[in-house]
């Protein structure tokens, strides 16, 4: 290994921060590092640990959220007018509303 030559650049110090405030016991935890490998050691040693915590307290763990169905449905509360402007304008457009709203995420 040994140390880095002087005529290379320093990487910069990056700031994560993270949350989960229901399982951390705190709202939010900070990490730092030069690199994102080692960023990326520190928040698993996070998960883990509060994973072990859940483990032994009897909690089951929540179900990763990229392995979960979904049912392509959700409910979305918007403004009165709001709801209105987006109405008119899918008429003049010629498409449902969903389409104007899927069109637009």
């Amino acid at each position: 290994m040994g140390s880095q030559s002087a005529n290379v650049p320093s990487q910069r110090l990056r700031l994560f921060i993270f949350a989960w405030p229901h399982y951390l016991k705190r709202d939010a935890t900070a990490v730092c590092a030069r690199n994102e490998p080692r960023i990326s050691c520190v928040i698993v040693a996070v998960v883990s640990t509060v994973l072990e915590d859940m483990a032994e307290s009897g909690e089951e763990a929540p179900t990763p959220l990229a392995s979960r169905t979904y049912s392509g449905k959700f409910a979305l509360r918007i403004p009165p007018e709001k709801h209105r402007e987006l109405a008119i304008e899918a008429a003049e457009q010629h498409v449902s509303l969903n389409q104007l709203v899927v069109s637009r995420l």
